[in-house]
């Protein structure tokens, strides 16, 4: 939904409006081999990790109190529909 948001805003383009041999141009420098600093990918791939990280303890804390919710409103645990 971003990234309709984004085109409908003109903050971004649509990548199909490029020719073909303009998207194949694109597609080949990406595919490129490229190297990277050992550091600057063990930065990236710390960022990354911590992210997944953070967002997996948020979702977890989430869940825990949605279930401590439910089970203050008389659910019991009753693992139904309701199970996260």
């Amino acid at each position: 939904m971003e990234d309709y948001t984004a085109v409908k805003k003109g903050i971004a383009t649509k990548f199909p409006d490029s020719t073909k041999a303009e998207r194949k141009k694109f597609i080949d420098e990406l595919d490129k081999e490229f190297f990277v600093d050992d550091q600057v990918l063990r930065t990236y791939v710390d960022d990354i990790i911590r992210e997944d990280l953070r967002n997996s303890s948020y979702s977890g804390r989430t869940r825990a109190k949605i279930q401590i919710h439910l089970e203050q409103l008389g659910y019991n645990g009753g693992r139904s529909h309701f199970d996260l």
